[in-house]
């Protein structure tokens, strides 16, 4: 288990294959590193780190995610590549963990090689969508299915 300190929270990571590209993989929100462990096989000729962002999976939890929550989840995602000691890395970024390592990208890109997004939204979620986000969370909670999901 790895883990490292990011604004007095402690973050969780898991390091996977060995090679000489860094590939960091970034989940979505209300993932966690553990939806792309089923891929690392496929990519172990590749050094690869799955983060789980502050406030999900194994990293702390938090009373309340910050105001600007996708650009400090790219800060997070910074101050992983700053823990593993990389100079450059590739982001494979899924819906929210897409928006992150763009958010990293555009931030630091000395220390980006690429970028892969996939599954989002864009800059800002769609008003609908966000209205609802904490009646469908509280609905998750109680379908068998988002529960299997959460508990891998």
């Amino acid at each position: 288990m790895s883990e490292f300190m990011y604004e007095g929270k402690r973050i969780h990571y898991e390091r996977y294959g060995e090679g000489e590209h860094v590939l960091l993989f970034a989940h979505g929100n209300t993932a966690s590193g553990a939806m792309f462990v089923p891929l690392m096989e496929a990519f172990s000729s590749y050094t690869c780190y799955l983060i789980d962002f502050m406030g999900h999976g194994q990293s702390e939890r938090i009373s309340a995610f910050p105001p600007h929550f996708w650009q400090d989840q790219g800060r997070q995602l910074l101050a992983l590549i700053k823990e593993i000691g990389k100079e450059q890395v590739s982001f494979i970024g899924t819906s929210g963990g897409a928006i992150a390592a763009l958010n990293a990208a555009l931030m630091d890109p000395s220390c980006i090689h690429s970028v892969v997004a996939d599954s989002f939204e864009g800059e800002r979620s769609f008003p609908p969508s966000m209205h609802d986000f904490e009646q469908e969370r509280a609905a998750s909670l109680q379908d068998r299915a988002a529960i299997a999901f959460y508990q891998a």
